[in-house]
């Protein structure tokens, strides 16, 4: 009986200097930084490309071409580092004794939020582009017309307006409408198909 009375009188101090050590905030502060990468907020870069469109009244034999700027849709990104919260159960049993596991948790949070480290990372696009800037009148552009049924081109350059004349279609029986091409450099942009008659 005195021997099992010595053991409980050495556990129990011993498991109460144990829990008041301070489980939770000794643990978490010996443990390492976890790194995870954090996404923030959306923002527009600079004019990426224009897109061009092409309209036409009916009976008018010219075309108003309009650009509109484009920007890429990006998402800035950090890399955060801190500590894990740990101890979490010796601490809510230190609860018990003294309230001393709250001075604990409390203490713990406090190491997890000072060891927090956050470090800008090169921002990535979300993969939309998204208009950047007012619809503007496309001027002084090289337009290429492409009629519906014949392999005939026909070239044009718009005025300051984005306005440009559409000749006589090679056949105006057969052709229905013409792809619309605006070139930049050594690349063409798709502006639009225009019908020359009513569409179906």
């Amino acid at each position: 009986m005195k021997l099992r009375f010595f053991r409980w009188m050495v556990i129990v101090p011993a498991g109460l200097a144990l829990l008041t050590a301070g489980c939770a905030s000794s643990l978490t502060s010996s443990s390492p930084r976890q790194t995870t990468i954090v996404e923030g907020e959306k923002h527009l870069s600079g004019t990426v490309e224009l897109q061009f469109d092409a309209f036409k009244n009916p009976g008018d034999r010219r075309l108003r071409l309009t650009q509109t700027p484009m920007c890429r849709e990006m998402i800035s990104r950090e890399t955060v580092s801190r500590k894990q919260l740990h101890g979490v159960l010796p601490a809510i049993i230190e609860i018990g004794f003294f309230g001393l596991g709250i001075l604990d948790l409390v203490v713990a949070n406090a190491i997890v939020t000072n060891s927090e480290n956050r470090t800008p990372i090169e921002d990535v696009p979300t993969g939309k582009m998204v208009p950047c800037a007012v619809v503007q009148p496309a001027a002084d552009q090289q337009v290429i017309f492409q009629f519906s049924g014949t392999n005939t081109l026909q070239y044009g350059l718009t005025d300051a307006n984005g306005m440009v004349e559409l000749d006589a279609p090679p056949s105006p029986g057969e052709t229905a409408y013409t792809n619309v091409f605006v070139r930049t450099g050594a690349a063409k942009r798709f502006a639009g198909a225009v019908w020359l008659m009513p569409a179906p």
